[in-house]
């Protein structure tokens, strides 16, 4: 809706003729209301996937890590590794394929995956400054660290 659309149906021409400044001061209050609408920022929600687990024995197939990781554009090693390094959980992939799955040696349950994909996300997709999850990992072979480095706002440090 523009405002011009919201305006149609309020009318300065209705309110009361005694006093001529109350039109434009309806009007004035009407520009600042809508000034005021107008810089609100809007920040989307970003809705995670919903992971499908399968229990298998003692251990847990999570089905669909490439929704995940499709989502944030990270490859499957990153993920792995960094599951690896937070958890006692011992994670391999299926085949060389994300697409396929990634299996955990313990049972897990969802609620405790989805905790460690928000901890994922705060640590090694969202830009530190800007907060933004247009962000790229690169490996840095001298320093056998990570680079990160935000697209939006060029940020960049070392993981």
């Amino acid at each position: 809706m523009d405002k011009s659309s919201l305006r149609s149906g309020l009318s300065t021409q209705n309110l009361d003729s005694s006093n001529p400044h109350l039109g434009v001061e309806f009007e004035l209050m009407l520009d600042n209301l809508y000034g005021k609408l107008e810089l609100k920022k809007v920040t989307p929600k970003l809705l995670l996937p919903d992971p499908v687990l399968i229990k298998s024995g003692h251990k847990t197939i999570w089905k669909n890590p490439d929704d995940f990781l499709k989502l944030f554009n990270r490859n499957f090693t990153d993920l792995s590794n960094y599951i690896n390094n937070e958890t006692t959980n011992k994670v391999y992939w299926i085949t060389d394929s994300s697409a396929d799955g990634c299996i955990f040696d313990n049972k897990t349950k969802k609620d405790y995956l989805f905790e460690l994909m928000k901890k994922y996300i705060t640590e090694r997709i969202l830009c530190k400054s800007c907060k933004s999850i247009d962000t790229v990992i690169d490996r840095n072979q001298e320093l056998r660290k990570y680079n990160f480095r935000c697209n939006n706002c060029n940020n960049e440090y070392i993981i």
